[in-house]
């Protein structure tokens, strides 16, 4: 009965031990619970289109008068991806269009270093597994301070695999306005100077100049004499209309630096007067190859042996234009399948005018001012539209002679 009593006041030393350990935990598992909800200055994660998405802030405040820094993570599920400012061959970027009080203004989205994605024979510039997009905001410095900041953001985006899905999100969070320097929101404080870490570096120290041939587009490259070698190079243009992505861009190594080789478009019309993108390069380092990248901006020389023989081929200029504009017109209208139809047109023009009276001229008249203005409109507006242009001193770019001649080819 005692033994009984005995083990009825105390417990059992597997339950003193259960115990023990119960007390141990508890403050541990109390901590994790309130450091893992979400940051006051995070958005609500959404998940749309195979990405899943969160507005972050840099702070956890609102400072008048200063620029302040947001942060859009897009994880993409495995083998999805994203595009860049420039997708390629194919693809559309993501846009933010954003709500903002009258104090707040968002700056242009600032975009890491972008990836190859190589669909045959497609070639897209874009994001796989997680990226974040960095996005300034500058605060004005005439708000009252304890000024609640509701900030919303309507995000697009398309995501691809094999197929494509466009994806659509809002995002919102809120922050105070205080005078005081903002504290920094703990939690995303590695994430944001990771990825500072990863958008492109200003090219200090370079050399880099860049020449077009008509075929391609030349960057010769001349890196800090300080830096370690080059092995590979691959540039990211922002402009998706001048070159061939899907092209092999050719490296060659001379004894003043390299030279990296850009396929130029087959749409492209004219000389290109500038270029501008991201330079990603691998660098050798102890026997490891580190990735790096520099924005540049570069204008684009044509070497004086191409210009030369463009002004051979179009020796001509804007009077003699005109004059073959007006001879080709009527060579045109005597064609054979042409004239006759123009003869019998005539005829009725003259048989119209004797039935009403009036005279003949004026039938022809205003039927060719008619056909002239409507000809020369459509034409005109094409040329505009597709850039349509006669070679000008090597300048493809449309100007009023080519619409003049356009016109002198109606009226003709």
């Amino acid at each position: 009965m005692m033994t009984k009593v005995f083990f009825k006041r105390f417990p059992a030393p597997s339950s003193i031990h259960s115990m023990n350990l119960l007390n141990r935990l508890w403050w541990p598992a109390l901590l994790l619970l309130v450091f893992s909800q979400t940051s006051p200055a995070d958005s609500e994660t959404i998940h749309a289109a195979h990405t899943q998405l969160t507005l972050i802030s840099e702070d956890l405040s609102l400072q008048a008068g200063s620029q302040q820094w947001l942060g859009l993570r897009m994880q993409m599920d495995p083998q999805w991806h994203v595009y860049w400012k420039n997708p390629g061959d194919s693809g559309l970027p993501p846009t933010i269009k954003w709500e903002l009080p009258s104090f707040l203004e968002a700056g242009p989205i600032e975009w890491p270093s972008p990836q190859k994605i190589s669909q045959p024979p497609l070639m897209s510039y874009g994001y796989e597994n997680d990226l974040f997009l960095l996005i300034p905001i500058n605060v004005s410095a005439s708000i009252p301070a304890d000024s609640p900041a509701m900030i919303k953001a309507n995000v697009d985006w398309l995501a691809c695999q094999v197929q494509c899905i466009p994806g659509k999100a809002e995002l919102s969070l809120q922050l105070p306005v205080k005078n005081s320097i903002p504290v920094k929101n703990s939690p995303a404080e590695e994430l944001f100077a990771a990825n500072r870490q990863k958008l492109p570096q200003k090219a200090v120290g370079w050399q880099i100049a860049a020449e077009d041939d008509g075929r391609e587009v030349q960057l010769k490259l001349v890196p800090p004499q300080n830096q370690q070698e080059q092995k590979e190079y691959y540039f990211f243009p922002e402009r998706s209309d001048l070159f061939e992505h899907a092209q092999e861009q050719t490296l060659k190594k001379t004894g003043k630096g390299d030279i990296l080789s850009l396929p130029r478009s087959s749409l492209v019309t004219g000389t290109i007067q500038e270029v501008s993108g991201v330079l990603v390069y691998r660098e050798e380092s102890q026997g490891h190859g580190l990735e790096k990248a520099i924005a540049l901006t570069v204008p684009v020389k044509t070497p004086v042996a191409q210009k030369s023989q463009m002004r051979v081929l179009y020796p001509f200029g804007l009077t003699h234009a005109l004059i073959f504009a007006f001879l080709g017109g009527l060579i045109l209208n005597l064609m054979p399948c042409v004239f006759p139809v123009l003869s019998i047109k005539i005829l009725s023009l003259i048989e119209q005018a004797k039935k009403q009276g009036t005279p003949g001229w004026s039938h022809g008249f205003f039927l060719r001012a008619g056909s002239s203005f409507h000809s020369g409109c459509w034409i005109s507006g094409y040329s505009s539209l597709k850039r349509l242009a006669v070679r000008w001193d090597g300048d493809f770019n449309f100007n009023p002679r080519s619409s003049s001649c356009s016109w002198l080819v109606c009226f003709s």
